[in-house]
C-alpha cells in the first residue's frame, strides 16, 4: 500500500455572534485566509443557536467533502509527509487567530450571524494504485466530515479505526465565503425583538423559529391533546413562545452549571 496526496475543497458554515452584520463581517475577515487545526475543539460546537454556550465565532458540527475536478493532481507521498500534514500547527489554534474569543456569553446572546465557507485541505489516500486513489476521490459523491469523528478524519490512525482509507490534513485553510452566498442573520429574524429583560412583558418575544423550538412546540402540542384539554386549543404561536421560554431557561441554566463547574479549582487564565 502506498499513501497519495490530492488537494480537496469543502464546504462548512460558520456562525457568528455580532450586534450587527458589518461587526460579524469583521470578526470573519479574522480568519479568512488563515489556516486552523481542525482538532482543536474551541472552533467547533453542536449547541443549539441562542444558547449562552454557543461560541462567538464557530463551525458548524459538520464540514462537506466535495467531489474533486477531474485533472487535479494526485502525488504519491512518503510515510513521513502523512506524519508532516498530520503534525498540530500552533498558529493555527484559536486562541492565536480570534484572542479573546468568547465561549459563554453571561445573560444574554448576540444576533447569530452565518455564511457558507470554501475551505481547503489535503486529502490523504492509502491505496495499491495511483487510479485507485483518484477513483475513490473523483466520485461525485459530497462526503460528511463530522467533528465527533474528527479523530478518524484528521490523524492517521483514521486509516486503522474504519474501514475507509481516506484522512484530511490537521490543518485546513478558509478560503473564504462560498460563491453565490453571502453573510446573512440567521437568529432570531431580523425582524424579530430582543428577548425581553426580567419583568418585562413577554409579548413580543418571537424570535427565529428554530428546529429545536418547532420540536419542542409539536411536542407540547401532543402532550396538550393528550393530556390538557384547557390548553388543547393553543395556537402554533402560543406554543412556539411557550418553547422559547422553556429553552430558554434551559440555555441560561446550563450555561450558569457550566461556569460554575469551570470555575472549581481552575486559576485564571487570559486564554486556552
Amino acid at each position: 500500500m502506498d499513501y497519495f496526496s490530492i488537494p480537496v475543497e469543502l464546504s462548512a458554515t460558520i456562525y457568528i455572534q455580532a450586534p450587527t452584520v458589518q461587526k460579524a463581517d469583521a470578526k470573519m475577515q479574522l480568519i479568512v485566509g488563515k489556516q486552523i487545526d481542525a482538532l482543536d475543539r474551541r472552533w467547533f460546537s453542536d449547541v443549539p443557536l441562542g444558547s449562552n454556550t454557543l461560541p462567538e465565532v464557530s463551525f458548524a458540527s459538520a464540514m462537506s467533502l466535495k467531489w474533486v475536478e477531474p485533472g487535479t493532481n494526485c502525488d504519491i507521498i512518503a510515510s513521513e509527509r502523512v506524519t508532516e500534514l498530520m503534525r498540530a500547527n500552533p498558529q493555527a489554534r484559536k486562541s492565536r487567530i480570534i484572542p479573546r474569543s468568547r465561549n459563554h456569553f453571561g445573560n444574554g446572546v448576540l444576533p447569530v450571524f452565518q455564511a457558507d465557507l470554501t475551505v481547503r485541505a489535503v486529502a490523504i489516500i492509502r491505496a495499491e494504485h495511483k487510479c485507485d486513489a483518484r477513483g475513490l476521490i473523483m466520485n461525485k459523491t459530497w462526503i460528511p466530515v463530522f467533528w465527533s469523528d474528527s479523530d478518524n478524519w484528521f490523524t492517521a490512525s483514521g486509516f486503522k479505526s474504519r474501514n475507509f482509507p481516506l484522512v484530511l490534513s490537521r490543518t485546513i485553510t478558509i478560503v473564504g465565503v462560498t460563491v453565490g452566498t453571502h453573510l446573512e442573520q440567521t437568529w432570531p429574524e431580523q425582524e424579530a425583538n430582543e428577548m425581553p429583560e426580567k419583568g418585562d412583558s413577554l409579548e413580543g418575544i418571537g424570535g427565529g423559529v428554530t428546529r429545536e423550538v418547532q420540536i419542542v412546540a409539536e411536542r407540547l402540542k401532543t402532550h396538550f391533546e393528550r393530556q390538557c384539554d384547557c390548553c388543547a386549543k393553543s395556537t402554533d404561536a402560543e406554543l412556539q413562545l411557550l418553547a422559547e421560554i422553556i429553552l430558554c431557561y434551559r440555555n441560561i441554566r446550563i450555561a450558569e452549571g457550566v461556569a460554575a463547574r469551570s470555575m472549581i479549582g481552575r486559576p485564571e487564565t487570559a486564554d486556552p
